[in-house]
């Protein structure tokens, strides 16, 4: 194997690591967000059922918001 094609492997797996790095932190960003915003509806709620409407919307938005940010990615990825 020539060296261009091994430094496009290092350089790919560098780029590939970067993203994990970059994608983690996200999605801990998100969970954060997560909570800060619903886990005082939550705690405000008396009812068991209201409490479970309440995270559900939690796990929409957590949904939501991975899904822009993982098109928003792959976007990126694809668009160069």
């Amino acid at each position: 194997m020539d060296s261009t094609k091994k430094q496009n492997i290092i350089h790919q797996e560098f780029e590939d690591h970067i993203l994990l790095n970059d994608y983690s932190k996200k999605l801990k960003w998100i969970r954060a967000k997560a909570d800060r915003v619903y886990n005082k509806k939550i705690s405000v709620q008396n009812n068991y059922l209201k409490k479970q409407v309440v995270l559900f919307q939690k796990r929409i938005f957590i949904f939501k918001e991975r899904t822009k940010f993982q098109l928003k990615r792959f976007y990126n990825l694809y668009a160069r």
